[in-house]
């Protein structure tokens, strides 16, 4: 099963989180993950490292939806992990890792050499 990250906006617009890692209501180019736990945890982390996309947004308005059955089910993330995903000085920790995958089920990797 594949699940994606959903805002709804006040409006009732369904916003959603694209392998470009912003918010889109485009039907194509969401990003999916392969369990729901997996959203809960990764979403303290994503909120830490983009502070500006979610600074206006409420936790309690973000879902995820299970494509195969068109599903919106309300997101439930740990409030004690968004505040450990932030350093003291709550600038996001460098440990998140996220592979990028879009609607054709392939997997694509970036790699940089560097120097050291």
């Amino acid at each position: 099963m594949t699940y994606e990250l959903v805002y709804r906006s006040s409006k009732g617009n369904n916003n959603y989180w694209s392998v470009n890692e912003r918010f889109t209501r485009k039907e194509t180019g969401h990003f999916q993950w392969s369990s729901a736990i997996e959203i809960n945890q990764i979403f303290p982390q994503l909120k830490a490292k983009y502070p500006t996309l979610f600074a206006k947004k409420k936790t309690e308005r973000f879902y995820y939806l299970d494509v195969k059955s068109s599903k919106l089910i309300k997101l439930s993330p740990d409030q004690e992990e968004i505040k450990a995903a932030l350093t003291p000085d709550g600038i996001p920790q460098d440990n998140y890792t996220c592979p990028l995958k879009i609607t054709d089920s392939k997997y694509y990797a970036i790699a940089i050499d560097a120097p050291d």
